[in-house]
């Protein structure tokens, strides 16, 4: 499309033309003028009739929209990043697929003026960095570190390069430069709004987010060297002629470069998928994308549900506990996501108090998300709460919550509280939104069994172990209804495939017992019952123990323990 043609020279006509011409230079305000006039007149535009120039109003706009720069004088330097310019997790991870897995790792920064640089570089004063520094920087450190006894953990002496990885790891400035070997980690760094500085010493979002990036470095290349123990070690590893940190930091055009992984691995290095490169104070990205900033939040709210980043996730010691409270962190209120989060991550560590909380919580804030309601309804069940329950999943089902396992535990509350039929009319649903239900057979079954529909139950009990031909409870179950209509054999067989299930249940022996007494199996009757006597012994079950003593007397005229004297 030719932007041009029978049209005046306006400003956004002007952008483009700059952004097409110069992207990546720097030039004179003139030269720019003089070549989008003429390249514009080629195309067939007209010239134009302001007062300002609109090449000056495109320039400045370019600046506010951070693709354009002001050097001193009269000289422009035009962003060159526009096209590589990330806009939505989907073009990131379309970008990202260019890289092998383990060749690259990559750095994310809030802001894409940032340069790859190790923080004891940037440490001093901008007119005091240089090589010389940066290296005193690092030597200063360790010898510090050493003579306040910071050089050991667990008994063990550390070399130097040991001593800067655990200074980095508590933030301080060392030589190291944090990279993940995960695109999406260096992403999140990416996203993180930059603060600024007011006058009375507080942060402060910035009043337009700038650009982030994240950086590709390729590391199986041969610049690059992996540091490993034995490389670290002199010829004769003796601990004085290991390698000091003046063999890696050096100076020339075209630098050694290294990288290592922490050895000493902790839960944050793991889930940032930790990598530190070093051997000078700046490192060139092969590859670079950069990230809108107007699009950052959406980035991280799209990260977090498919990927589950957050401060929380990537920080998980207690350290970055810290770090994440700070005084200067942006405190942001939890959202509803968050609150459903914590509440159904309460709910399945049985922390059912702080999860009624969260998810009631989640609710003040949106109150038509069925699945809070069915989630705080299992919380309910678990703190005995019923009538609560009942509530909330009517009030999912209300709400259209398409969910077999919703209606299969309100029919289990219907089923406790002996309205069996409501029940069966919820496991009907649950089984016809999904078919290979086994528990909601089972269920029903149960249900179906106590309303003497019993061939019934027993089709349900047959199903559900078809589903699941290790399903103990419904062999269990079928074994006493079975025993209950005098099938004694096909009990029998129920209950021992209950007993190859699970042999350490203490019930299922003393009702094979009484089939087998059933079938005039006296001694394998009296044998079960001696095995459930040692179960409950072994389980400290003083009940179970004297039940079974009384079933053993009225059974065998004596008790057990007569019976261990024979």
């Amino acid at each position: 499309m030719n932007i041009s043609e029978n049209k005046k020279l306006v400003p956004s006509i002007a952008e483009q033309l700059i952004l097409e011409l110069f992207a990546g230079q720097t030039k004179e305000l003139q030269e720019i003028k003089t070549k989008v006039e003429e390249v514009h007149k080629q195309r067939g535009g007209l010239p134009h009739s302001a007062k300002i120039h609109p090449v000056e109003k495109a320039l400045n706009n370019l600046k506010k929209d951070e693709k354009a720069e002001k050097p001193p004088l009269v000289y422009w330097k035009i962003d060159a990043t526009t096209e590589n310019t990330i806009k939505t997790l989907d073009e990131f991870i379309e970008w990202s697929k260019q890289f092998e897995e383990g060749e690259y790792v990559f750095r994310g920064v809030p802001n894409k003026a940032y340069k790859i640089q190790a923080s004891a570089y940037r440490r001093p004063e901008e007119s005091d960095r240089n090589f010389v520094n940066f290296l005193h920087t690092n030597r200063d450190l360790i010898r510090t570190a050493r003579q306040r006894g910071y050089d050991h953990k667990d008994g063990s002496e550390w070399n130097e390069l040991d001593i800067l990885v655990e200074l980095q790891h508590f933030r301080a400035a060392t030589c190291l430069i944090d990279f993940s070997f995960s695109a999406q980690v260096a992403l999140w760094f990416a996203c993180q709004q930059e603060r600024k500085k007011e006058k009375n010493g507080g942060l402060v979002n910035s009043d337009k987010p700038p650009h982030g990036k994240v950086s590709a470095v390729k590391i199986k290349q041969r610049k690059y060297t992996e540091i490993t123990p034995d490389f670290m070690k002199g010829e004769d590893e003796k601990r004085e002629n290991e390698k000091r940190i003046d063999f890696f930091l050096n100076d020339d055009a075209d630098p050694q470069l290294y990288y290592l992984q922490p050895k000493f691995q902790n839960n944050r290095i793991i889930a940032q998928q930790s990598v530190l490169l070093f051997g000078n104070y700046e490192i060139d990205a092969d590859k670079e994308c950069f990230i809108e900033g107007g699009c950052k939040d959406e980035i991280l709210t799209e990260l977090e549900r498919t990927s589950g980043y957050t401060e929380d996730r990537l920080f998980p010691d207690f350290e970055g506990f810290a770090w994440v409270n700070r005084q200067t962190a942006p405190y942001t209120a939890k959202t509803f996501q968050a609150y459903k989060d914590l509440g159904q991550y309460a709910y399945e560590n049985d922390d059912y108090d702080n999860a009624l909380e969260d998810l009631s919580r989640a609710i003040d804030f949106e109150t038509d998300d069925a699945e809070v309601y069915y989630l705080r309804g299992l919380v309910y069940v678990s703190k005995e709460e019923n009538e609560n329950a009942f509530k909330d999943f009517d009030k999912a089902i209300a709400l259209k919550f398409d969910s077999a396992e919703l209606y299969y535990n309100r029919g289990y509350l219907y089923q406790q509280q002996g309205l069996y039929s409501d029940a069966i009319n919820d496991y009907d649903t649950a089984i016809d939104k999904k078919e290979d239900y086994g528990e909601a057979y089972y269920r029903r079954g149960q249900s179906r069994y106590h309303l003497d529909r019993v061939e019934e139950a027993l089709e349900d009990f047959a199903e559900a172990i078809s589903l699941r031909p290790d399903y103990f409870d419904v062999y269990f179950q079928r074994g006493l209804v079975l025993r209950e209509l005098q099938e004694y054999p096909s009990a029998l067989d129920d209950f021992s495939r209950a007993i190859e299930i699970n042999p350490n249940d203490i019930s299922v022996f003393i009702n094979r017992s009484e089939t087998l007494f059933y079938l005039q199996h006296v001694d394998d009757a009296r044998q079960d019952l001696l095995v459930a006597l040692d179960l409950a012994i072994q389980q400290k079950d003083d009940e179970m123990v004297a039940k079974i003593n009384i079933l053993f007397q009225d059974v065998f005229g004596h008790n057990t323990s007569e019976e261990e004297d024979e």
